[in-house]
């Protein structure tokens, strides 16, 4: 009997195993997206930029703290990248230290509390962005805004800036 026939003639065994491929794709999956089995999400950290002491500070991801922080409305959430390998990103780190271990601070961002925030055509709207050489606020939906976004990923050399995370 050739395979195709035990196949045929035994489609409970194809059934089982389609569901047990499925099973460990579902389990895979579920690894990746909520850190089972040590590391993973509940270990992950987000980057904040404290414009009163222009200094990194690494939060825990699963706490997702407002921006500015609650306890320090200095504190934004930043977006890290570099025009190259991402090096690693460490609590207390300075602008320049961060250019020198081949990244920068691309935007910081201040977010709505969940309250505030409003729904607009193109998606959710009350988001700012901030870059440390010009210090100033720019709706998200303002020129200045967009420029900063797109402006955010352009490396001298024409090449596309990597997001880091710590």
């Amino acid at each position: 009997m050739s395979a195709r026939e035990f196949f045929n003639n035994n489609p409970a065994v194809v059934t089982g195993g389609a569901v047990l491929v499925l099973v460990i794709c579902l389990t895979l999956i579920s690894c990746q997206l909520f850190g089972f089995g040590g590391g993973g999400a509940s270990d992950q950290k987000v980057v904040y930029y404290d414009l009163s002491t222009d200094k990194i500070m690494l939060l825990k991801a699963t706490d997702r703290p407002a921006s500015p922080l609650e306890d320090n409305a200095n504190a934004f959430r930043a977006m890290i990248h570099a025009c190259g390998e991402c090096g690693k990103i460490k609590e207390g780190m300075t602008q320049q230290e961060l250019e020198d271990a081949g990244m920068f601070v691309a935007y910081l961002m201040e977010i709505p509390s969940r309250e505030d925030m409003q729904m607009g055509p193109g998606g959710m709207v009350g988001i700012q962005y901030l870059t440390l050489d010009t210090r100033e606020w720019y709706s998200e939906q303002s020129q200045e805004g967009q420029a900063i976004m797109v402006n955010a990923f352009n490396c001298p050399d024409g090449s596309r800036a990597v997001i880091c995370q710590p």
